[in-house]
């Protein structure tokens, strides 16, 4: 069918900001909502947008540059991972130069920074409404004081800019696509940058071998069988994400209880007495936008896993061990709490999952022979070996297991 012809748009010159990987409207929406997703926004003085600045940003070899528009805004940078620096430069006013006034980490959940000058000036011009008295000039806002630890812990920049708040004034916010928060899910409460997650540098990538599932098999005198029938149920059989993060489901209940209840009226959706549930396919942006008592479930295991780790990211800011614990880790989702026998601390056991799939095994076995299951696993045990993994309502986990095994049998045997 013929597309009717339209003259081309105006060049916007904050366009090479809005879209820097040139990603069409029509591919796939959740490109730019993997967490990793920066928004900066230029204020002068008195806290009005700054049009017209040209901004330089550098990020893994790359390097864009434009023009803020009216607004003074600059979304949607996508910087594709976590843990990735980005260099912020403008030109100066009188003379062009470049200028590095601040640098930036992207993390697991969307962010805006917001960065002011103290000396820039916009000049604004207000006309009132034609049929309205004149409008009386807003008293502009005065910039937030440093409090007296800030300005002993906190050298200034050696600049006319300025980051508001805290440290170098970062002001680090969720976004999200509408500006009226949904009232049944708290709005993440973060000022500082998101929180390095140092355990995900470990990473190197090994598979797990044959000799490696036959090696667990014998210190359990089982089925080689067996074992994967549990990392094929768990997690498909794979223990990464395309990130090269270790799969990760992130379990309020367990937060609550590991944290005594402390956080449940403020952040409901990340601590709670009572688990999550699934419910139907939800597209949504952010983990902020989910339903506070339902599971990721938002049409992609990457996604999904992208979700989960905004969660733990918002947990791991308000308690590191308990968020942690809290979560199912790799090919065999073995609980943090359950990091006793093989490892020393959770954080030991976060950083062997996060290393290689080897790590993952080592959960597995360990978890095994600290709970005594080697005898039901042997003897091929589902019900028993279901209750005692996934606890009292598996919902049908043990018949997933038995097929799943009895399917490596046959294909073994061909």
């Amino acid at each position: 069918m013929h597309k009717p012809h339209h003259a081309p748009k105006k060049q916007d010159p904050a366009d090479e900001f809005n879209n820097p990987n040139d990603v069409s409207e029509d591919e796939d929406k959740n490109y730019f909502d993997l967490g990793h997703k920066i928004d900066l926004l230029f204020i002068d003085v008195n806290r009005n947008p700054i049009k017209g600045l040209k901004v330089i940003l550098s990020w893994s070899g790359k390097t864009v540059t434009g023009i803020t528009p009216a607004n003074g805004l600059i979304d949607g940078i996508d910087l594709e991972h976590a843990d990735v620096e980005m260099s912020i430069k403008v030109a100066r006013l009188r003379n062009g130069n470049l200028k590095e006034i601040a640098k930036t980490t992207s993390g697991y959940v969307n962010k805006r920074v917001t960065i002011q000058s103290k000396k820039l000036k916009v000049k604004v011009r207000t006309k009132p409404h034609p049929k309205e008295p004149p409008a009386k000039p807003e008293t502009p806002k005065p910039l937030p004081e440093k409090t007296t630890d800030e300005k002993k812990s906190v050298g200034e920049l050696q600049s006319a800019w300025n980051w508001i708040e805290n440290i170098f004034g970062i002001r680090t916010a969720p976004t999200a696509p509408s500006a009226t928060p949904k009232t049944d899910v708290p709005t993440t409460k973060a000022t500082g940058d998101e929180p390095k997650l140092d355990f995900l540098d470990k990473y190197t990538g090994e598979k797990l071998t044959e000799a490696d599932y036959e090696t667990a098999a014998k210190e359990l005198d089982c089925e080689v069988e067996a074992i994967k029938a549990f990392a094929i149920v768990e997690s498909g059989g794979s223990g990464f994400d395309k990130h090269n993060r270790p799969k990760v489901l992130f379990e309020r209940q367990y937060f609550s209880r590991f944290t005594k209840s402390k956080f449940d009226k403020d952040y409901p959706d990340i601590s709670a007495k009572k688990g999550y549930r699934w419910k139907p396919v939800h597209k949504v942006k952010s983990a902020d936008e989910l339903d506070k008592d339902s599971y990721p479930n938002a049409g992609s295991e990457d996604f999904n896993i992208e979700l989960s780790y905004q969660r733990l990211v918002k947990a791991y800011k308000l308690d590191k061990d308990a968020a942690l614990k809290a979560c199912s880790w790799g090919i065999f989702q073995v609980l943090g709490a359950n990091y006793a026998g093989a490892f020393s601390s959770v954080q030991e056991m976060v950083k062997a999952v996060s290393k290689n799939e080897i790590g993952h095994l080592k959960t597995f076995v360990s978890f095994i022979k600290v709970n005594k299951l080697e005898i039901y696993l042997k003897n091929k045990e589902w019900l028993t070996l279901a209750i005692k993994y996934n606890g009292p309502s598996q919902d049908k986990y043990d018949v997933k297991l038995k097929k799943c095994y009895e399917n490596l049998i046959k294909q073994k045997e061909k």
